[in-house]
């Protein structure tokens, strides 16, 4: 029983106003946390160089294409590092794949065909790029899906000389 009126007799003498202030409590301000220093997995020096290399191998892709008539047999296996290629057409007609590939390089996109057999039937499979990293052939392909002269769904593949 003195429990109990222990517990119950600061409720019933007190006001109000006095068990609200009683039961308001502050939080303490947050810590300050200072945010861990992250290195970069890959410097900008090796970006470069990369960028570079796709850029060199970009431009032997369009002269070799402009002094050739196949240019992925004009491309040397050393010229362009592995990566990704956007597909934007396969063609049955040369002719068809030729002017894509024209108009594409008259807009100033790096492309090129790739003759196909495929149980008899011959493609002409019409590609932009060759790009190092999927995320730029995704750009480019975003950017060829929103040209309105071009208006071409692609799919990105992995890039093969």
């Amino acid at each position: 029983m003195l429990v109990l009126a222990a517990l119950v007799t600061p409720v019933i003498f007190r006001s109000p106003e006095q068990i609200r202030v009683a039961l308001d409590m502050e939080l303490p301000p947050p810590p300050a946390i200072e945010p861990l220093p992250l290195a970069p997995v890959v410097t900008e020096e090796e970006i470069e160089q990369a960028s570079e290399q796709i850029d060199d191998a970009q431009q032997q892709v369009v002269e070799a294409a402009e002094k050739r008539e196949d240019p992925a047999e004009a491309v040397p296996d050393s010229a362009t590092p592995s990566g990704w290629t956007l597909q934007v057409a396969a063609l049955s007609s040369r002719d068809a794949a030729d002017a894509l590939v024209q108009k594409l390089r008259d807009a100033d996109y790096a492309a090129y065909h790739r003759q196909v057999t495929n149980g008899g039937d011959t493609l002409y499979r019409v590609f932009v790029g060759p790009e190092l990293e999927r995320a730029r052939s995704e750009q480019v392909r975003e950017q060829l899906s929103r040209d309105l002269r071009f208006k071409l769904e692609g799919l990105v593949v992995p890039y093969a000389l």
